[in-house]
């Protein structure tokens, strides 16, 4: 069953964020099987005060994510992602089959 890793965050350093960190992150999500499902950098908060930037990877299952975010290359850009962003939340979430 598919799951979606779900990161709401600041941008510090959007210019950075978008051409050192994005491609670093993303080449290294596709081997765990991710596809970019969506990104707003300014996305547009309809209930409660979150970050502005929303990221959405599709992944084939829980352990994908897990995959990803523990491989050791993708460490690197995770402690990029880290000195450039602020207000961080990231979730996992499998997908969820109607009832019926």
């Amino acid at each position: 069953m598919s799951a979606y890793f779900i990161l709401n965050q600041d941008l510090d350093a959007p210019q950075r964020y978008l051409e050192e960190y994005v491609p670093q992150a993303m080449a290294i999500a596709t081997r765990h099987g991710a596809e970019l499902i969506a990104f707003d950098a300014q996305a547009e908060a309809l209930e409660g005060s979150p970050s502005a930037c929303v990221v959405v990877l599709r992944f084939p299952d829980r352990e994908a994510v897990h995959a990803f975010l523990d491989d050791p290359e993708y460490q690197p850009a995770k402690a990029l992602r880290y000195a450039i962003t602020s207000n961080n939340h990231a979730m996992l979430a499998p997908s969820f089959p109607p009832p019926g």
